[in-house]
């Protein structure tokens, strides 16, 4: 996984994502905010929690919380409360609630490197990242340290068959491409 927002791309109830890489988000230019939400509504009626307390929204976009600023390295796993959770955590929880918890003991350091080439070519990727952490007061306290470094190639329009060309008519089923 990439990014925070790639674990959640499996879930079907999850829509809208990543938004970082489209055109019509509200901070597209900037091109790192992936915003999260759950069964079609928009991303301000999801709720995004970080060990059970509430995240904050992005400074830009004040409606949504940016998950790509989760550290990968340090998540343990995702719960996903797909229903919708207005009566326990508020308004803000309408179309469900996703919990990003973080690993309870970071001890230690830990280095990765990842690299992908998408099976048709451009958008390539790599990611590296140091994460170090240690526990004090008895293991009452943690303290985690996290580097991490992402470049992704462009995939541009020319290197799809299907964006290629304005003439779709290859693409037609019959009798359309007669």
């Amino acid at each position: 996984m990439a990014t925070p927002v790639d674990l959640l791309q499996g879930i079907p109830e999850v829509t809208n994502v990543p938004a970082n890489e489209t055109s019509v988000n509200a901070v597209a230019a900037r091109g790192d905010n992936a915003n999260v939400a759950l069964r079609g509504l928009t991303a301000a009626n999801t709720l995004v929690l970080m060990n059970g307390r509430r995240m904050p929204f992005h400074p830009f976009n004040t409606s949504s919380v940016n998950v790509n600023t989760l550290p990968m390295s340090g998540i343990q796993q995702v719960e996903v409360l797909r229903d919708g959770a207005s009566a326990v955590y508020g308004s803000d929880a309408v179309a469900g609630v996703i919990n990003f918890v973080t690993k309870k003991d970071p001890e230690g350091t830990e280095i990765s490197l990842r690299y992908g080439v998408p099976e048709h070519g451009g958008g390539m990727n790599v990611q590296g990242g140091i994460n170090f952490g240690r526990t004090f007061a008895d293991g009452k306290g943690s303290w985690v340290t996290n580097v991490t470094g992402f470049n992704r190639d462009a995939i541009y329009l020319y290197e799809r068959a299907s964006s290629r060309s304005a003439d779709k008519l290859a693409f037609a089923r019959p009798p359309f491409s007669d």
